[in-house]
């Protein structure tokens, strides 16, 4: 059972506004080489839920209050150091906020519109928040500002190994890989000041999942001896306790997920499972791998925006998966795809291939526009080894690049990089949050 510390350093009475579009989860899907499973697969959260009134809007929260937009802040956490900073993306040059001390390595997590940011250190079996001290106030077409400096909560989750990272309908669901225990939070209930977090015990200890999806929450199975799951059991967000009401499967060698609309996604060393939701109850299907697949390519790796699902397809490129059609299209690259992420408005698919290059394609797997060098070393796919990372941000994506030391943003429509953001260590998870829901690229002050 995982145990929470109930001091709190803000007294927050106002909700934030919690609005997830699509990929910001996280520091973006590991690769896969060789045909196996990646280290750790990327947590792809979604919108459906957990959006206060726009009209209701958010009390003043004391800080400077401005009706301008913000591209956010970037939060960096190094690869073997345990270290993270905080970037304010609205400087000329993004500006240094923050150098954080953790008790280990992390993996950081969140979603592009939302106020929190979630430090995952495994070796530590502890979670720190982060919360970005950017409010979103509604004024039914736009939004005011008011900014504060981040801070991290002195809320914790507390377990074994915490591992997969999941956003979706307002629920934030941590899976301890050493336990299988899963922590679900009420993500509004931090800008509450009363932080509610229910935990599941699925029994046993493997590398699994759990994501909220219409008011259940489905989470891995695990099988004594194996470090895969094959199932997925659900329960009501209400009662997270005794049996399962409901086992999906069977999803050999389950690793990965994605969730949008009315669909879960998780993939299988045969296919991918897919869970959708009828009213109160779920129903499963299986799109197995097209015919004539090479042994051990498999989707092990989702990310997913609106109705479009991406899956890496071994080490070889990415699969298109229409969950509702049940069809599964490779994308070749040519090279081992290193990580993938959508933009935040869904538009394009980026994908960081082994030979230095960042691509650009359409959801339809097209390709958009010649790729960038983005390193003039390839990049090592050996196990281990820190990986190059993508997140989306305000009209842009962020490209970590731990041998380089360097964080890029690239513009996701004029397709060039614009800033370089030096990284004194080794930059392998990256996560922008609190951008602004209303972003534009009119002209707006950078300054606040």
């Amino acid at each position: 059972m995982t145990t929470h510390s109930k001091a709190w350093l803000r007294g927050f009475t106002a909700f934030g506004l919690l609005l997830a579009m699509g990929c910001g989860d996280d520091d973006g899907p590991a690769p896969v080489v060789d045909g196996g499973l990646p280290m750790e697969d990327g947590a792809v959260p979604d919108p459906d839920g957990g959006i206060p009134d726009p009209d209701g809007g958010v009390p003043d929260g004391g800080g400077e209050h401005t009706g301008e937009l913000t591209m956010g802040r970037l939060v960096v956490a190094d690869s073997t150091a345990p270290t993270a900073w905080i970037f304010d993306l609205d400087a000329e040059t993004p500006a240094l906020l923050e150098t954080l001390t953790l008790a280990a390595p992390a993996r950081a997590y969140g979603t592009t519109h939302g106020r929190y940011a979630y430090l995952l250190q495994r070796t530590a079996n502890l979670v720190n928040v982060i919360d970005s001290g950017i409010v979103f106030e509604s004024h039914v077409d736009h939004y005011h500002l008011d900014i504060d400096d981040p801070e991290v909560l002195s809320f914790t989750m507390n377990g074994m190994m915490p591992t997969h990272f999941t956003e979706h309908d307002g629920w934030v669901a941590i899976f301890y890989d050493g336990s299988g225990d899963v922590d679900l939070l009420q993500e509004r209930s931090l800008s509450a000041g009363s932080p509610m977090v229910r935990t599941l015990s699925t029994g046993v200890a493997h590398h699994g999942v759990a994501v909220a999806a219409n008011g259940h929450l489905l989470a891995t199975i695990g099988v004594e001896g194996e470090a895969l799951p094959t199932e997925v059991g659900m329960w009501e967000v209400t009662a997270l306790e005794g049996d399962a009401e409901d086992l999906f499967g069977p999803c050999p060698g389950l690793h990965g997920e994605a969730a949008a609309g009315d669909f879960v996604v998780f993939g299988c060393s045969d296919g991918v499972l897919v869970v959708e939701a009828h009213d109160d109850h779920f129903h499963s299907h299986k799109i197995d791998n097209p015919e004539g697949t090479a042994a051990g390519t498999r989707v092990g790796t989702l990310v997913a925006f609106g109705d479009v699902f991406i899956g890496n397809w071994g080490s070889e490129g990415f699969s298109i998966i229409d969950p509702e059609a049940e069809t599964l299209t490779p994308v070749i690259t040519g090279s081992p795809v290193m990580s993938f992420q959508f933009d935040m408005w869904g538009d394009h698919l980026f994908v960081v291939t082994a030979d230095g290059r960042l691509h650009r394609f359409e959801p339809d797997g097209e390709v958009h526009g010649e790729p960038i060098v983005v390193s003039d070393t390839p990049f090592s796919t050996e196990r281990g080894v820190p990986r190059p990372a993508l997140t989306a941000g305000a009209g842009r994506m962020y490209l970590a690049l731990p041998a380089a030391g360097q964080v890029l943003e690239v513009h996701a429509e004029e397709w060039e990089i614009e800033r370089t953001i030096t990284i004194p260590g080794s930059p392998h998870s990256v996560i922008a949050v609190s951008v602004s829901p209303d972003w534009t690229e009119e002209p707006h002050d950078h300054e606040h």
